[in-house]
């Protein structure tokens, strides 16, 4: 029988770009997080049947938007706590996240891992 126990790590990052991936993981992982990657939707979908996460960073660059936006959405459903970051060129269309902006922040790429930290740091209410 399957343990159905779900753990929380907190952090999950998507995205299918392996650089991209790796760099929000090395800044994470540098200021104390301790990040579970995916480098799919259907990853991700797993991750989030197996762990709760009070964080969910998606870069839109390497995933189709429209995935992005429904896993942001189940997240925060499943989790009133929850929250999410959407890393985005500017291109991507963010209006079905409206009436969630206090649980969802955007970064518009290219940006600084301190400014993508501190984004981390206030969503999870974390005072550093």
């Amino acid at each position: 029988m399957p343990d159905t126990t779900r753990t929380e790590p907190g952090i999950l990052v998507l995205a299918t770009d392996d650089l991209s991936r790796r760099a929000l993981e090395r800044a994470l992982s540098d200021h104390g997080y301790e990040p579970l990657l995916a480098c799919s939707v259907a990853d991700a979908r797993t991750l989030t049947d197996e762990h709760t996460f009070t964080l969910c960073v998606i870069d839109t660059h390497s995933v189709c938007a429209d995935c992005a936006i429904d896993l942001a959405r189940r997240l925060l459903a499943e989790n009133s706590a929850a929250s999410a970051i959407i890393v985005h060129d500017g291109t991507t269309d963010l209006t079905p996240f409206d009436g969630l902006s206090n649980r969802i922040r955007t970064l518009l790429r290219p940006f600084p891992m301190l400014e993508f930290i501190s984004a981390v740091d206030d969503a999870l209410a974390v005072k550093r």
